[in-house]
This record gives structure tokens, C-alpha cells and sequence, in this order.
């Protein structure tokens, strides 16, 4: 697959501080200077590798709080379908097909997704949860162990 790479006569130059409109994270995507001036393209590890969203998919997801759920589907999304645009319908369409997972679910889900890293059973796994958590439909990279004890839990 091509990767979607910076050309200053198509992108805006945002210099070192291009972040995915996504994930919000450092990523090579940039804003299009040239019709549609409405997209975002470029490459993000989290996000799946190549990039391209309308500004209002983005918001779309911003206003639904989702976008967990949206990286999750677009990592999914077969190679020849990363190079379209995704746009506002995609995105509600990809937000109301998203599953709800029970925490145990999501452990289960954090298995399976674990085993399809290796190459066999018992080799290591290239699972990465800075870059794959969106994969098991988790809000962040950061576990449930950083949250606070409730005040009922022994310790």
C-alpha cells in the first residue's frame, strides 16, 4: 500500500507539530491547502497507517466521544479502502455498528487480539498497547490500573 507522505503543494506545512485529527497523537497528517481543503490525510501507526477524513467525520466523533471506536474501525478496514475518504456518514455509520464490550469481553478481545500478533503459539507477540489499545475498543492507552481505588475496595 502507498503511504500518504507530506507535499507541500497539496498540504498545509504544520512543521513538527503534525498530530492526527483522530487520535490526537504525533502523526504525518496534515490539512489539504487544495480542493477538498476539508481533509485530513497522511499517515498514523494507530489510526492504521494512511489517513484521509473530512473535518466533519472528525467531529463526528468528537461530539459522540467515540473516537476509540473509530480508530478501532479503521484499523480494521481492508488495505484498499485506507486510501478513501472517510467521511461524516462513515463515521456515524462505523459509531452505531460499534460493539459494547463488558470489561471481561474486552479481556477476552485483548486475547484474541494478542494471539493474531504472534506468529505461532508461544512466540512473542508485536502487540503494543501505546499504539494497538483501539484495537480492544479501550478509551486510552492507559489500563484500568491507573484509576483510583474506590474507597470500599480492600487493599
Amino acid at each position: 500500500m502507498k503511504k500518504i507522505e507530506f507535499d507541500p503543494k497539496v498540504h498545509i506545512d504544520i512543521g513538527l507539530a503534525a498530530q492526527c485529527p483522530i487520535c490526537a497523537r504525533d502523526a504525518e497528517v496534515y490539512q489539504r491547502k487544495i480542493d477538498p481543503t476539508d481533509v485530513y490525510e497522511g499517515w498514523c501507526d494507530r489510526c492504521g497507517g494512511n489517513v484521509r477524513i473530512t473535518q466533519s467525520a472528525v467531529q463526528e466523533a468528537e461530539a459522540a466521544g467515540k473516537r476509540y471506536p473509530l480508530i478501532s474501525w479503521m484499523r480494521r478496514r481492508p488495505p484498499e479502502a485506507r486510501l478513501q475518504t472517510v467521511k461524516r456518514k462513515d463515521v456515524a455509520q462505523a459509531l452505531r455498528d460499534s460493539p459494547s464490550y463488558t470489561v471481561l469481553e474486552k479481556l477476552d478481545l485483548l486475547l484474541s487480539v494478542v494471539g493474531d500478533t504472534t506468529s505461532h503459539p508461544g512466540a512473542e507477540s508485536s502487540f503494543d498497547y501505546l499504539m494497538d489499545y483501539p484495537l480492544i475498543y479501550a478509551v486510552n492507552d492507559v489500563g484500568p490500573a491507573s484509576r483510583p481505588r474506590s474507597p470500599n475496595c480492600a487493599t
